[in-house]
């Protein structure tokens, strides 16, 4: 019971940005983001056999979930590295920095 309410204790602080955030739980929102990955998993084949038989409200309702859920995950996984920079002394801002080699490439 006690592991159930640190782990959605994380969740909320890592959805509102608040605080600080130790590596250990760094990790464990990893695990957590790898783990909600994997769960998302069979609504993906879904909508991947919903592409090949041409279901196409089906692939609609499935795109719109899996948006959803991508958009969730995101903003967890954001506000998990952005609380994890806090601990580490420094600004959220210093994300950008790791877009930064990325932004000038030219697609082939």
């Amino acid at each position: 019971m006690l592991i159930m309410k640190r782990i959605l204790g994380l969740i909320v602080a890592n959805a509102l940005w608040r605080g600080r955030l130790n590596r250990a739980g760094f990790y464990i929102s990893l695990g957590l983001f790898y783990l909600f990955g994997l769960l998302v998993l069979p609504l993906q084949i879904v909508q991947t056999v919903a592409a090949a038989r041409e279901a196409t409200l089906l692939l609609v309702v499935s795109d719109a979930l899996l948006l959803a859920v991508g958009v969730a995950m995101a903003w967890f996984m954001l506000g998990a590295v952005i609380r994890r920079l806090h601990d580490r002394g420094k600004r959220g801002l210093w994300l950008f920095l790791f877009f930064g080699p990325h932004a000038g490439r030219s697609s082939p």
